[in-house]
C-alpha cells in the first residue's frame, strides 16, 4: 500500500512504519539504559540476583495491584464486559466490576503478607515446591502457563478482530 504526500511524492507504508520505528526503538533502548544506570548508581543493592528475581519492598501494595489490574484486564475488556452487560443488566455490571477489582486487593495485600512472612520464597511455584512438594509445583506451573496461553490467544483475537474491524484501508 503506498501513501501520497501533500507534496504529491508517493511512499509505501512499510518503509514509513520501518522509518518512523526504528529511531524510536533505539532511542527508547537508549534511554532505558540511562535510567538504568541511574538507578543502579542510587540503589547499589539493587543489582543483585534476589533482588532481580524479586524486587522485594520496591513499591507500595496500591501499585502492585494496579500493576496486576492492568496485566489482567486487557483488550478483552472491550468486548466481555458490555456483552455480558446486555445480557445480565446492571446487577452483571456490578458483580463484574467487583470480580475484577476485588481480587486484585486480595493479591496485592496477601503478597505482601507472604512476602514479610516466607522471604525465601520467590515466586508462586516456589511456595508450592516448598509446602506441597515437586508435584504441586509442576501443577500450579502447568496452571500458569495454561492461563497465559489462553490470555494471550484472547489478546491476539481480540486485537485482530479490532485491526480489522476499526483500520479498514481503502
Amino acid at each position: 500500500m503506498r501513501l501520497r504526500f501533500a507534496s504529491g511524492q508517493m511512499v509505501n507504508v512499510s518503509t514509513l512504519a520501518y522509518a518512523v520505528c526504528i529511531p524510536e526503538v533505539v532511542l527508547f533502548g537508549i534511554v532505558a539504559l540511562v535510567l538504568t544506570r541511574r538507578f543502579l548508581r542510587i540503589n547499589p543493592n539493587s543489582g543483585s540476583p534476589d533482588y532481580f528475581l524479586t524486587a522485594r519492598d520496591s513499591s507500595p501494595e496500591w501499585i502492585i495491584a494496579w500493576s496486576y489490574y492492568a496485566s489482567n484486564v486487557g483488550s478483552w475488556v472491550i468486548f466481555a464486559l458490555p456483552a455480558y452487560v446486555v445480557s445480565a443488566g446492571i446487577v452483571g455490571l456490578v458483580a463484574f466490576a467487583v470480580s475484577c477489582g476485588l481480587p486484585v486487593l486480595v493479591v496485592a495485600h496477601l503478597g505482601t503478607v507472604l512476602r514479610k512472612k516466607y522471604p525465601h520464597i520467590v515466586s508462586i511455584t516456589d511456595f508450592a515446591r516448598w509446602r506441597f512438594g515437586r508435584a504441586v509445583q509442576l501443577y500450579v506451573a502447568a496452571l500458569m502457563l495454561l492461563n497465559m496461553f489462553l490470555a494471550l490467544v484472547a489478546e491476539y483475537t481480540i486485537s485482530s478482530f479490532t485491526r480489522s474491524a476499526v483500520l479498514v484501508f481503502p
